[in-house]
């Protein structure tokens, strides 16, 4: 079994996997109900709190105190420990899953949100709405390296496949910034649209996705020569967004409608699949999230009446305020997690039957959320 270098353990690194299984307080690691993509974190940013979700039992297992306002949360390559920005002070909570608490925080800059850890998760780096600045963590001696200036209020962050470039969406400028990681400096910036929120990378189209919310489309930019190169229109207010493992979907949370806009592609180049797409929006049903309380599938209790797990047309869309679709997370299976501010819930839709699941109830204002379905993760099990 491969180890990390390191975990980190009361403010030191120590060295970690003597366990056989990932176990948190009232959870067992075990069968089909626990597989990994099972398994999510969410961010509940109006109680300071981080939420342990079992999909397959429409359960919160737990739910971890943290600091103020969590904002996106990521997972390290293990499944071991999850990190979250705090945007209402100027640091980011590092939690340890397994004993399902806060282990401690890392400074970064002034409001931070969206954050990307590399790929052997030594590093953090963050977006800094507050600073205007990309802080680079150096996550085995828990501490910022640096801070390098991007655009007005920073707000969504992914690296390049090489990790040798950020891509930063800067809010308050409607830009985006290409940061040199090894250099430390933004190389360039160029429009993208009216308030950029999220971008995801696809690796094997070499195309970055951007959430522009004040123009309800997609942004996308060719790697390659850093410009823009399509826009996809969205339904009102996309926000989160989230590429596929493979590289070939992209799922988009409309916070107006709440909404889940999603492109398909096919083809082996940026151009093929950019030709190929095709864009859909699906719409849950308002009433399997009636705000705080939690409606299981229809699917669970009457196999006759499945109204409320088929999507619905785009002319039988929720009201604007009974669902609020904020963040999305995807799986290899095509399965699309989203955060329901309105509702103070976590929905599925599965992409594949293209139908809504289930929703389950978390914290207040749940924001960002995180598969624990890393690459080791399977062989703690």
């Amino acid at each position: 079994m491969r180890r990390m270098k390191s975990c980190l353990q009361n403010g030191t690194i120590a060295a970690f996997f003597a366990t056989t299984a990932l176990i948190v307080p009232g959870t067992v690691i075990s069968g089909p109900n626990e597989a990994p993509t099972n398994l999510v974190l969410t961010t509940n940013w109006a109680e300071h709190t981080v939420s342990l979700v079992n999909l397959a039992l429409s359960e919160e297992k737990g739910r971890i105190d943290v600091g103020s306002k969590p904002y996106d949360i990521k997972v390290e390559r293990t499944g071991r420990y999850a990190f979250t920005t705090l945007s209402g002070g100027s640091e980011i909570s590092v939690i340890d899953i397994q004993a399902n608490l806060e282990s401690h925080r890392i400074q970064v800059g002034e409001g931070p949100r969206d954050l990307m850890l590399s790929k052997d998760s030594t590093r953090a780096y963050v977006a800094n709405a507050g600073s205007g600045t990309l802080s680079v963590v150096d996550l085995e001696k828990q501490e910022e390296l640096t801070q390098i200036p991007v655009g007005t209020i920073p707000y969504g962050i992914d690296l390049t496949e090489d990790e040798e470039m950020a891509v930063v969406t800067n809010w308050g400028a409607g830009t985006v910034s290409f940061v040199d990681l090894e250099k430390n400096e933004e190389i360039k910036q160029i429009d993208i649209g009216t308030l950029p929120y999220t971008v995801g990378i696809s690796e094997q189209l070499d195309l970055a996705f951007v959430t522009n919310f004040g123009d309800n489309q997609i942004g996308v930019i060719d790697l390659n020569t850093l410009e823009v190169v399509r826009k996809i229109d969205t339904d009102r207010s996309p926000w989160g967004l989230a590429v596929s493992p493979d590289g070939m979907k992209v799922a988009v949370a409309n916070f107006y409608t709440g909404g889940i806009t999603v492109v398909r592609m096919e083809g082996s180049t940026s151009a093929e699949a950019l030709e190929s797409l095709e864009v859909s929006t699906y719409y849950p049903n308002p009433s399997q999230a009636d705000r705080a309380k939690v409606l299981q599938s229809k699917s669970n209790t009457d196999s006759s009446d499945t109204t409320t797990i088929d999507p619905l047309s785009p002319s039988d869309g929720p009201a604007p305020s009974s669902i609020r679709s904020k963040n999305v997370a995807m799986s290899d299976e095509g399965k699309v997690v989203f955060t329901d501010l309105a509702n103070n819930t976590v929905g599925v839709l599965d992409t594949n039957t293209n139908a809504f699941s289930r929703f389950i109830a978390v914290g207040k204002a749940p924001y960002g959320l995180a598969f624990i379905d890393h690459e080791e993760r399977a062989e703690l099990r």
